[in-house]
């Protein structure tokens, strides 16, 4: 049986982490959204990034030191992460 990880939010309560750039959870206008594709468990989300994070990820052509240095990742609940996104979707 696997355990699973769960956050603390002060607003949403208990719920499993979602995770996205320092940038999205920063923002206070829309930055862009970009969400990884892996596959994730329901009611789980994926990582998020702005167009900002994806230009580096693209430029680097993986996930690096290089491409990571200005990620600043967040882990926030999983209401907070569809706030988020949705509050940076151009």
């Amino acid at each position: 049986m696997s355990e699973q990880r769960t956050i603390a939010c002060g607003e949403h309560g208990a719920s499993p982490p979602a995770f996205l750039c320092g940038h999205l959870f920063d923002s206070v206008s829309p930055v862009g959204v970009v969400t990884s594709t892996d596959a994730v468990e329901p009611g789980d989300r994926p990582g998020a990034w702005c167009e900002s994070c994806d230009a580096a990820l693209v430029q680097q052509g993986e996930w690096n030191d290089e491409s990571e240095r200005d990620l600043d990742l967040r882990a926030v609940c999983v209401r907070c992460w569809d706030d988020i996104v949705a509050r940076n979707q151009r």
